[in-house]
């Protein structure tokens, strides 16, 4: 089975507000099964649903009759008052008594602590056909982060970069629909968060539920960002490869290095002119090509360069010219005989 991004980022949409496809929700230690619940509860016909409630719109898990699921997208619990509160959001009850108590439940939840973004950001991989075989990878960020890096199938955009770095990755359209976006707290280096990007700026994501909010903001203030690019659907080959592939000396104001470009869409940067065109190092950085444009993202650090190939007037070399996007420095490459 091929990854496909398209049931990626269907299975986001359909799940957001919701339990996914599997019918179950993490809290801090444990799977909960949402069939399981509703037996406990003596309920019938009942799925889970995500609502908002109290005074800091915290999250939590309710039970709601099968034919409101639909209605609860964004919901809040006061405005389903039939719905049965399963799991709360904070780690620790005692922090949040009052809000529940304020809430006059029939009675008090069951479990606490939600904490279902990474288990939603992996199923939706699954779904997609990208498999996460790895238990703990399912549900904590920092094992998803590991599992991504060292899978064979994604190319690592950036790591731990500012939103700045983050940002020009992402306006340059590297990162695609279905790609994954890890965040670390800045102030204890913890990796907390993964969420599903869908385009356009936006995210997907559990714990909080949100549908293509802003993925700048989506985890918290002073975060550091990985994007993970999967890498399945990168090509190549014909005209693309024709153009681009071979050695590039490349300026930046008066300095000069030299680029190979691989078949492999990879690319290796060296500051000494090679001794022999035919040689083809492996490179560690990546590239992204049409016929007439190339972006080059530099594995890790999110820094990125775009050339654009012109063609030429008759008898004149073509022109190939762009910019480096954290400096807005000009670049002009010139292909190597």
């Amino acid at each position: 089975m091929g990854v496909d991004r398209a049931k990626i980022v269907a299975h986001a949409e359909a799940y957001w507000w919701r339990p996914c496809k599997d019918g179950v929700v993490w809290n801090a230690s444990e799977p909960l099964r949402i069939a399981d619940l509703a037996k406990k509860e003596g309920l019938t016909d009942h799925g889970g649903a995500f609502l908002w409630y109290g005074p800091r719109s915290l999250e939590g898990l309710f039970l709601l009759p099968n034919a409101k699921i639909d209605a609860a997208k964004n919901g809040n619990f006061a405005d389903f008052p039939e719905a049965v509160m399963m799991c709360s959001y904070l780690d620790h009850p005692a922090e949040e008594a009052a809000i529940i108590k304020g809430l006059k439940l029939k009675k008090p939840p069951r479990y606490f602590g939600l904490n279902d973004c990474t288990h939603f950001t992996s199923e939706c991989l699954i779904q997609g056909g990208f498999a996460v075989t790895d238990d703990k990878a399912r549900r904590g960020a920092g094992e998803l982060y590991d599992y991504l890096y060292w899978s064979g199938g994604t190319k690592v955009l950036a790591l731990d970069v500012s939103q700045g770095d983050a940002t020009n990755v992402i306006d340059a359209g590297l990162l695609k629909q279905g790609d994954v976006i890890v965040y670390r707290n800045q102030k204890d280096k913890l990796r907390h968060h993964g969420v599903v990007y869908v385009g356009d700026g936006g995210i997907a994501m559990h714990t909080f539920h949100q549908w293509k909010s802003d993925w700048k903001t989506s985890g918290g203030g002073e975060q550091l960002y990985s994007l993970f690019h999967l890498s399945h659907d990168d090509v190549f080959v014909g005209d693309i490869a024709t153009r681009w592939v071979g050695w590039w000396q490349v300026k930046e104001g008066s300095a000069v290095r030299y680029y190979y470009i691989g078949e492999n869409g990879r690319l290796h940067a060296q500051a000494a002119k090679p001794l022999s065109t035919k040689t083809k190092p492996a490179g560690d950085s990546y590239c992204f090509a049409d016929s007439t444009s190339l972006k080059i993202c530099v594995r890790l650090k999110g820094d990125v360069e775009q050339l654009t190939w012109t063609a030429p007037a008759a008898g004149a070399a073509p022109a190939v010219t762009g910019k480096r996007l954290s400096t807005k420095a000009v670049l002009n490459a010139t292909k190597l005989p």
